[in-house]
């Protein structure tokens, strides 16, 4: 057992690295079939993709590992590629990053490492587990990415930006944030409620295009019928928060506070508007999951928002509809 001196908080009799007690930690308790047995540490509903430069992060094996660990190749998320983020509000902005099959990433030592920096076979909550997502933006950020950064200070880096399966793909030394540090974070399946997204699209069948969001026209409070728009990149603009609401729709709120609401239900041709004070049935959207981190956005009336010829709009058509992701600005 390890024993250490660390700065941490005092969550119900149990401290995790944060701010605020100063105490003896040890290993954390054990965790089995998605529940946490660490007071107040839970995971997030839905899962996560990070994204390098150059491909995703995948957990070789699905996790589980301790040599060959991580992969940056891979061009869209699948199972391997998709992660679970446990949280507690109140340990401070740490997070642990669980794999497919249960297991946690850890850093070794915490940090500074090059050889072996980062393994995948715990199944405890250890200190090595808990990463803080630090938002990056400028310009080098398209919309937002994220620094991995362990409890000692050291962030993760895709070695070479990512696109690596073989050697050492991920140090675990750097002080400071390049573009090798960042990564793109999108959530897949369940979005939860209170998130804020830039939702991105490309053609149909496509799994991406950076050029194509949503964007609600001036930052909302717009009668429409144009009130979605492409060309608007203003980030403000392009953020939607998302509330889950009883039936298990979302509703998506504009920066400005106000609604998106699809004209008629949904019905192809209406429109948008993005003026709506409360939430009825046209406020709400079903997310269809596609599985690889994209998804298909349903209206009331049982419509498809898409994006062809750089506008928004909605189709009848599954097939003809655009997928989209939901690229994470504030969890």
């Amino acid at each position: 057992m390890r024993i250490r001196i660390l700065t941490t908080v005092l969550i119900g009799g149990f401290c995790l690295i944060g701010a605020g007690c100063t105490t003896l930690v040890t290993n954390g308790t054990s965790v089995s079939n998605g529940t946490s047995q660490s007071p107040g540490m839970a995971p997030l509903p839905g899962q996560f993709a990070f994204q390098a430069k150059r491909g995703f992060l995948t957990a070789v094996g699905g996790g589980g590992r301790t040599t060959d660990v991580i992969h940056t190749d891979a061009s869209n998320p699948r199972a391997w590629e998709k992660f679970r983020l446990w949280f507690n509000a109140n340990s401070g902005p740490y997070y642990a990053i669980q794999t497919v099959n249960g297991h946690f990433l850890t850093a070794l030592n915490n940090g500074g490492q090059i050889a072996n920096a980062i393994q995948s076979s715990s199944t405890t909550i250890v200190d090595e587990a808990l990463f803080n997502l630090v938002p990056e933006t400028g310009a080098r950020v398209s919309f937002r990415a994220y620094a991995i950064q362990t409890v000692r200070g050291y962030f993760i880096t895709a070695v070479g930006g990512g696109g690596k399966n073989i050697g050492e793909t991920i140090h675990t030394d750097a002080r400071t944030v390049g573009s090798w540090e960042e990564f793109n974070l999108f959530r897949c399946g369940d979005l939860g409620s209170g998130s804020t997204y830039g939702i991105e699209t490309g053609a149909p069948g496509a799994f991406f295009n950076i050029s194509n969001w949503i964007a609600a026209a001036g930052g909302g409070q717009n009668a429409g019928p144009n009130a979605l728009v492409t060309n608007d990149l203003i980030t403000s603009h392009l953020t939607f928060t998302l509330l889950r609401q009883p039936d298990g729709s979302y509703a998506m709120q504009t920066a400005s506070g106000y609604f998106v609401t699809a004209n008629g239900g949904g019905a192809p041709g209406q429109g948008f508007r993005t003026d709506a004070a409360q939430i009825g049935s046209r406020e709400k959207f079903t997310y269809v999951d596609n599985g690889d981190c994209t998804g298909y956005l349903k209206t009331y009336d049982g419509n498809y928002v898409s994006a062809p010829a750089n506008s928004i709009t909605t189709v009848s058509d599954i097939a003809r509809a655009s997928r989209w992701r939901f690229w994470v600005y504030r969890l």
